[in-house]
């Protein structure tokens, strides 16, 4: 691909991320939790797909046409409504979340961000939970061994995990 067109695929490509971080929003104020679960899963595929598929490649090929800017900024700290949230979670469903995001990994390194966005996308019996929440767990998966890293896990999108050695990838529903 030429360096024009890569230009301006990759600016279209980000700006359509834009409106389904929006549309993930409006999603989560919906009452209805099956309705949630169905469009939220929806959501986090496309969201990869043009992640994965097609801002990937560019970047690959043309690094600085990647748009590092946005990602700049290192995870926040929960907000006092997300700690109440969060300090909701039953060691169940924090076991939940872990396998969730155990089963979004691979063998292959995967940006935190991809294994962040479809586990929330598959695990959505648990709305509400933030995005730096999961994060978050995935670094204590880290040290807990159940996941390796590279890069810089204060950064979703500068930091990849992918299974030990030796682990088997698993389903969770």
């Amino acid at each position: 691909m030429d360096r024009s067109t890569a230009e301006r695929l990759m600016s279209l490509y980000v700006r359509l991320l834009d409106p389904l971080n929006e549309a993930a929003s409006a999603i989560g104020e919906l009452s209805d939790p099956d309705e949630q679960k169905r469009l939220l899963r929806s959501l986090a595929l496309i969201a990869g797909r043009v992640s994965t598929d097609l801002i990937g490649p560019i970047a690959q090929e043309y690094p600085d046409l990647y748009p590092h800017t946005e990602a700049a900024e290192p995870l926040p700290s929960l907000s006092a409504e997300e700690l109440a949230l969060v300090s909701r979670l039953s060691e169940k469903d924090i076991r939940l979340i872990d396998d969730a995001l155990v089963a979004e990994a691979d063998t292959r390194w995967r940006k935190v961000a991809r294994i962040v966005g479809f586990a929330m996308g598959k695990l959505t019996r648990i709305p509400g939970i933030p995005d730096v929440f999961y994060a978050q767990r995935v670094r204590q998966l880290v040290e807990a061994g159940r996941l390796e890293s590279q890069g810089n896990l204060d950064y979703m999108r500068f930091g990849e995990v992918r299974l030990p050695s030796g682990e088997l990838k698993t389903q969770v529903s």
